[in-house]
């Protein structure tokens, strides 16, 4: 952004009477901060206005990048614990919530993840997925009875959502699934936020201020998106439902999809289209098995029993047979 520093020049002008923080900012959590080098952006050219604020998402990746050691530490529990059996839950309050829904639905149809484990206990119920729900994110009671209703066992695992790391909501479901001894991760822009001291995985994303103070839609609901995103794939990547970078177990559920499916196995067998649909058809459009009759000569009910045995991993079930 080479324009970047010719902007913050142009707003400190602009509005010198905002270009100061006082002492007590410097005691509010990082997502709660006066972002003084943003002070006068409003006056902004509309150009430079948006140019900042797509830089500022910038920042929010780059972020994350300083968090990968505890996503994937993260990843390979949250893998080792859902291999044969658990759930994941995703629990949050507002944006934080939301992003948390979108992870869980997608992970059906993007990778044939049963829908019946991925969870979200969301503050204020399902109408806070479309409306704000005053006080919700401060319910703990409601924690309480939504946390009890998940009948939580030590293979789920808990990802807990809060820019700020405070929400009341977020953290007694933390504090009560630690109790359960399910696996707790949390993700927060706050260092020493209570989320983070609580959970057994801490992912904390260095987003700062916002140039909208306090909204952490902004540069903290970026690095969310993008920490649940690499978070979940690198689970499925571990559990095998991701094979040489394809989307060895997608569910057609569109016209789009079922063309991808059947790519996958083109790619997959180096088959024309019509043998690819053949064999895919006789897989009962399941690519792991299509693969596995391919490159093993095995029948339908064969490769069935042989990806059942390695819990659908299908690498695991080809490097268990003989070349």
């Amino acid at each position: 952004m080479k324009r970047t520093f010719a902007l913050w020049a142009f707003c400190l002008t602009m509005a010198p009477e905002l270009t100061y923080a006082s002492a007590k900012d410097d005691m509010l959590p990082e997502t709660e901060r006066y972002d003084k080098s943003k002070s006068g952006l409003d006056q902004a050219p509309t150009h430079d206005l948006v140019e900042a604020l797509v830089d500022d998402h910038v920042k929010a990746a780059l972020a994350v990048t300083h968090a990968s050691e505890s996503i994937a530490a993260a990843a390979d529990e949250a893998a080792a614990r859902l291999e044969t059996e658990g759930r994941f839950i995703y629990v949050g309050a507002g944006t934080s919530g939301r992003l948390g829904v979108l992870d869980a639905v997608e992970l059906w149809p993007t990778f044939g993840w049963p829908s019946e484990r991925a969870e979200c206990l969301m503050a204020g119920g399902e109408r806070a997925l479309t409306h704000a729900v005053e006080g919700a994110e401060d319910d703990e009671g409601a924690a309480a009875k939504a946390f009890e209703n998940t009948c939580a066992e030590q293979n789920d695992v808990f990802i807990l959502l809060s820019a700020s790391g405070g929400a009341p909501y977020v953290n007694k479901i933390a504090q009560l699934a630690r109790e359960a001894g399910a696996l707790t991760i949390g993700v927060s822009s706050v260092q020493d936020s209570p989320l983070l001291k609580s959970v057994a995985h801490p992912i904390y994303v260095a987003t700062g201020a916002e140039s909208l103070q306090g909204s952490t839609r902004l540069k903290a609901g970026t690095a969310q998106k993008i920490v649940l995103s690499t978070f979940s794939t690198a689970v499925m990547m571990r559990l095998g439902y991701v094979f040489e970078g394809l989307m060895i177990n997608v569910q057609a559920t569109n016209a789009k999809l079922v063309k991808r499916r059947l790519r996958i196995t083109c790619q997959l067998t180096q088959l024309d289209e019509a043998a690819a649909q053949d064999l895919l058809t006789r897989a009962g459009g399941d690519n792991r098995i299509a693969l596995l009759m391919h490159r093993k000569h095995l029948s339908v009910e064969d490769a069935k029993v042989r990806l059942d045995a390695h819990h659908g991993n299908v690498r695991k079930a080809l490097d268990s047979l003989p070349s």
